[in-house]
């Protein structure tokens, strides 16, 4: 049995993010991991931009659904790998495989040359946003508290953008201060966009069934400069996870 899809999946709680996403491509925005498994005193919650997707087989996708929303887009795993998508990479804990990293780091800053030491630098900063422990602790958004989750189980997929005019990351107190935030995803969202066509979309999900013919009415406005069998097909790519979680 498969415990992988051939497919990236995102999921949202709301049906206008999921309309903004088909019409406008996915914004990274800063979220705020749990770090402290990492052991750096000081930085036990850091936010990264990002968007998030997972490859986990729609057969087990109930609980995922439950927790991120009812609300999602499949996309072909070629159309992540094309632009720089990377599944995350999972530790036990700060062990000692992890804290190679720490003495990399060590390493440059015994560099002399500021340029390549900064370099380096951010290259291990970017691997700190694609690492997170096998389990721990998350925001739920909802409830506005950490809640225990098995991250192994969500085979994540990030696509985190690396680009000069953007901050690689910030600290809590940045995170919480809403105008900086709003400041710093309003960069992700005019310089880091990630595109999608027709043709890389594979799923389409509603939550109910009676909300279908309002996302045919949307694509078929959405989407009129393109070809009408792009359309068509895409039209056919619509389900209510109601009706496909009533036979997995």
């Amino acid at each position: 049995m498969t415990t992988r899809s051939d497919t990236l999946f995102h999921f949202t709680k709301n049906i206008d993010v999921l309309k903004s996403i088909l019409q406008n491509g996915f914004w990274p925005q800063y979220c705020l991991e749990d770090v402290s498994w990492q052991g750096y005193p000081g930085y036990d919650d850091v936010a990264f931009p990002m968007s998030c997707f997972c490859d986990i087989p729609i057969s087990k996708i109930n609980d995922h659904v439950n927790f991120y929303g009812r609300y999602g887009v499949g996309l072909k795993k070629e159309w992540g790998i094309e632009n720089h998508l990377n599944p995350v990479f999972y530790f036990t804990g700060n062990n000692k495989l992890y804290q190679s990293m720490g003495v990399l780091s060590d390493i440059l800053y015994q560099v002399s040359d500021s340029e390549i030491r900064n370099k380096g630098m951010d290259s291990i900063r970017h691997f700190h946003s694609h690492a997170k422990c096998i389990s721990g602790t998350v925001l739920n958004i909802q409830q506005d508290k950490k809640v225990e989750k098995d991250f192994l189980q969500e085979s994540e997929w990030r696509y985190v953008p690396s680009d000069e005019r953007i901050k690689q990351y910030l600290h809590r107190n940045k995170y919480n201060d809403h105008d900086e935030l709003h400041q710093c995803n309003q960069l992700t969202s005019k310089y880091c966009k990630l595109n999608i066509m027709p043709d890389d979309i594979r799923y389409i999900f509603v939550h109910n069934d009676s909300e279908i013919p309002d996302m045919i009415n949307f694509i078929n406005t959405s989407y009129k400069n393109f070809p009408i069998t792009d359309i068509q097909i895409l039209m056919t790519r619509v389900t209510s996870l109601e009706s496909l979680l009533r036979d997995v």
